[in-house]
């Protein structure tokens, strides 16, 4: 065996902790990658075997406006149009309501036609026959009889011929199970995983949509299909059935980039502690380097041993890695799928997908941060003379240059940073490629930083405690080559744990602040739903009108949300207002004026868009948004201003109802605001509003506007609360950094501590000196952090955010709290990592200490 494998080996066979922790820290990172992409690829899975169940062999559809499609289109594209495999399809939303009323699973309901499915999904047309033994006509002739999955029944608690209770857009249904699938194909299983498959009708009848269509699904060529989108009637369009696939997942991109930029962001922390491990084995054995070079070995040796080092530590962190990242992706996966059922679309997520593709990405990202981390330690490993590898005179004044070198290149690095972050203010790539190069420089400016600090805190030191404290700072000062790489590796996790934690919270400020204001109305009522059913759920006409008829009720406005078309094909959020004239009085304007707003929720004709909507297609006021609608055709409409909204980050836009009613072939409404007439309490208009909502047939969902903003930050709150888990990783990680680094730095200094000892100092002087001196290191630490979290913390709330979801800050402020907490991790985390290898120090027999010398 080569001797330098033998030396490497017992070298960490020695410092089995610094080993540990080393692997334990990467593995983290690693772990995180691979948590965040298991959890993202198996949510992606689950979108693409619905869509593609759903879907089946369908090369286009026809889709109309918000109100839908009329049914009788179907048979008019099957006999007039000449297109015999179409099958219509209405889908919708509901709730089971089983007897654990705590637990109100979602279920999709798909309405079809069971005759025309069989040419475009085979596993949904004819279920008849060898594969079910069901009887299509009882789907077709009993209303209220739906057709789920074995795995859905189960978990429903319901058999064939059972009974299943339903709220469906706040009105309770029950329905009755005909029969229980077994599909044998991936496709169908996962496809129609809690999905209560029925007949067109009863559909229409669940979801209060008599005679209408969400869209038809058709198989034709492309040049039948040009024939079939130039013939079909005013207000309806035909588009690829591919492009629902690619809308829905543009939706949840820059929400999965952020997620993944944040493993990386913790896989950095962990390469850095790599290479802080392995600048310690380098230094540590420099004479025993030496002595190779003097016996023989070559340069070419020494450097492959070193990677060779770095490669097994890599292998183990890496194993580890995927280990952790697999029990790790089982938590985040519900995580994922609860935000992106928040705000994104209603899917259903059961299952972990263990991707290899995903395996392969964490483990190669581990094993190439462990490699590169390690090139500049074998680099310096090679290039000190035998000589003077042998004896550590001159390595301290090279670290002190080398440290103003560094620092030089980190200015560099700066500069660079920020020009990459001024090339393209809408890349969000390039944001975390600006960001990647600050953090690198801010580690690069961290050891001279440190040196300043230690030297500047001698003087204080030595009128506070004399000799030792004085001591304990020129001593950090000596060692600059290791002290400086243990302050690095601990200020780098701990900015990146304070720099997300103080993203959060001044995220979170904004939003609290803007919803103090958005929410001018008294009470709010509306249909229960998740955010990203908004634009489907409906009150009932009559839910409507009992709550204009109370006598408490001064004010009051309706919004009804659909989606649009913008002329594009871009899919737009629209608000129809039948506005109040204190609607206007919560929006926070950015561009115009709230006059200009006011006359255009009036019976005007131009739009109020908000800020994420402006940002994505580049329109101010002035500007004309181009629509497509059910009466008119493509309809040019003016932009009178543009307000502030961080409910919705692809934005909306506002119109006045009666406007809308002008365009469109819908009279739903989704929501409203009350305000209190002259002389009523909010707390009566509240009763008298719930006492309304409680006589009512339809469920509604009443909140007074402090009840709607608690609710609010609470799924603000759910929202980061991945991010919450990584920024733990991030201080885990930093734990084990200074862990390992003092760890290795005081044990190294055994013959110094000897040298205290000869000279008279007794074990507890020795122990307070070092504890000291840990406690100063870690205290450098925090402070470093301090100004890179908050660099950290302003590129992910002002740049990152801006450029993934279209929305500026009202103002960016670092939390008091986030900067103590951020000295005292340091400190903490120094202080007691230094503990036990101070206490084997001072306790260690004063022959055993001056052994070598």
């Amino acid at each position: 065996m080569n001797p330098l494998v033998r030396i490497g080996g017992r070298h960490f066979l020695r410092h089995r902790a610094q080993l540990a922790l080393a692997v334990f820290g990467v593995g983290i990172g690693v772990a995180a990658v691979v948590a965040i992409g298991l959890a993202n690829e198996s949510a992606s899975r689950a979108f693409d075997l619905s869509v593609d169940s759903l879907s089946g062999r369908a090369t286009h559809r026809v889709v109309g406006g918000p109100g839908g499609l009329e049914d009788d289109l179907h048979r008019r594209i099957r006999t007039e149009f000449g297109v015999p495999t179409a099958a219509p399809v209405l889908e919708g939303t509901c709730r089971a309501l089983l007897p654990d009323d705590a637990r109100r699973p979602t279920l999709r309901i798909l309405g079809i036609d069971p005759l025309a499915e069989a040419p475009l999904r085979p596993h949904l047309g004819a279920f008849g026959g060898r594969q079910t033994q069901l009887d299509v006509g009882r789907l077709m002739a009993e209303p209220g009889t739906v057709v789920v999955t074995g795995e859905t029944a189960r978990a429903l608690g319901v058999d064939a011929g059972g009974s299943l209770a339903l709220e469906v857009a706040g009105f309770e249904a029950r329905v009755r199970v005909i029969s229980v699938l077994e599909p044998t194909d991936e496709l169908a299983a996962r496809g129609l995983d809690h999905v209560l498959v029925t007949d067109m009708s009863t559909a229409q009848d669940l979801l209060r949509r008599p005679g209408r269509l969400d869209r038809i699904d058709i198989l034709v060529s492309d040049s039948a299909a040009e024939s079939l989108a130039a013939s079909l009637p005013e207000g309806t369009r035909l588009e690829p059935a591919e492009r629902q696939r690619g809308v829905l997942r543009d939706l949840t991109r820059a929400f999965r980039i952020n997620l993944e930029a944040m493993g990386m962001l913790a896989l950095l922390v962990g390469a850095f502690l790599i290479h802080n491990t392995m600048r310690f084995a380098v230094v540590q054995r420099r004479p025993l380097f030496g002595i190779a070079r003097a016996l023989g070995a070559t340069p070419r040796q020494v450097f492959t041993s070193v990677l060779g080092e770095a490669l097994v530590l890599g292998c183990l962190a890496t194993l580890l890695g995927i280990g952790l990242g697999i029990g790790l992706a089982h938590l985040l996966l519900g995580l994922v799928a609860r935000t992106i059922e928040d705000f994104y679309f209603s899917m259903s997520v059961r299952e972990l997908v263990l991707d290899p593709a995903v395996l392969a990405t964490g483990a190669g990202l581990g094993l190439t941060a462990c490699i590169a981390a390690a090139l500049l330690p074998a680099r310096e490993a090679v290039r000190v003379p035998a000589r003077e590898a042998i004896h550590r005179a001159g390595l301290e004044t090279r670290a002190t240059q080398g440290s103003r070198r560094a620092a030089g290149i980190g200015l560099l690095l700066l500069l660079a940073g920020v020009v990459v972050l001024q090339a393209d203010d809408r890349s969000i790539a390039l944001a975390y490629t600006g960001i990647l190069l600050v953090l690198l420089a801010t580690t690069s400016l961290a050891p001279w930083c440190t040196g300043l600090l230690l030297r500047a805190s001698s003087r204080p030191l030595g009128r506070l405690l004399g000799g030792p404290g004085r001591y304990a700072a020129q001593s950090a000062v000596g060692s600059l080559s290791r002290t400086g790489l243990a302050v690095t590796a601990l200020m780098l996790a701990v900015a990146a744990a304070i720099g997300l934690g103080a993203m959060i919270q001044t995220f979170r400020g904004t939003v609290s602040t803007w919803l103090g204001t958005a929410l001018a109305a008294d009470v709010y009522v509306t249909v229960p739903a998740a955010m990203s059913e908004r634009t489907s759920v409906q009150m009932a006409p009559d839910s409507v009108r009992a709550l204009e008829a109370l006598p408490e009720v001064g004010e009051l406005s309706t919004y009804r949300r659909v989606e649009v078309l913008e002329a594009t094909g871009l899919r737009l959020e629209l608000a129809a207002v039948r506005a109040s004239s204190r609607t206007v009085e919560g929006l926070s304007m950015l561009d115009g004026t709230e006059e200009a707003a006011r006359a255009a929720l009036q019976n005007g004709e131009a739009l109020l868009i908000s800020e994420p909507l402006a940002w994505r297609l580049r329109l101010g006021v002035g500007d004309e948004l181009v629509i497509r609608t059910d009466t008119r055709g493509n309809v040019s409409l003016p932009i009178a201003a543009v307000f502030r909204d961080y409910a919705a980050e692809r934005g909306w836009a506002m119109l006045a109802r009666a406007r809308y009613d002008a365009l469109f072939d819908d009279d739903a409404v989704t929501s409203v605001a009350l305000w209190a007439r002259e002389g009523t309490t909010v707390a009566e208009l509240l009763e008298a509003t719930q006492d309304a909502a409680d006589r009512a047939e339809q469920r509604l969902a009443v909140q007074a506007s402090e009840g709607l903003r608690v609710a609010s930050l609470e799924i603000f709150d759910r929202t980061f609360a991945i991010t919450a888990v990584l920024r733990l990783l991030c201080l885990a990680v930093a734990g084990l950094g200074i862990f390992s680094a003092l760890s290795a730095l005081q044990l190294e200094r055994r013959r110094e501590v000897g040298a205290l000892r000869a000279i008279g100092a007794t074990p507890r002087q020795v122990a307070v000196m070092l504890t000291g001196q840990n406690l100063l290191l870690g205290l450098c630490a925090g402070l470093l952090a301090i100004p890179t979290g908050m660099a950290l913390a302003w590129l992910l709330a002002a740049v990152v955010n801006r450029r993934s979801f279209g929305w500026t800050l009202l103002e960016f402020g670092f939390p008091p709290g986030v900067a103590v907490d951020a000295v005292l991790t340091a400190v903490a985390a120094a202080g007691l990592a230094g503990i036990w290898p101070s206490l084997r120090l001072a306790r260690a027999p004063l022959s055993a200490a001056l052994r070598d010398e």
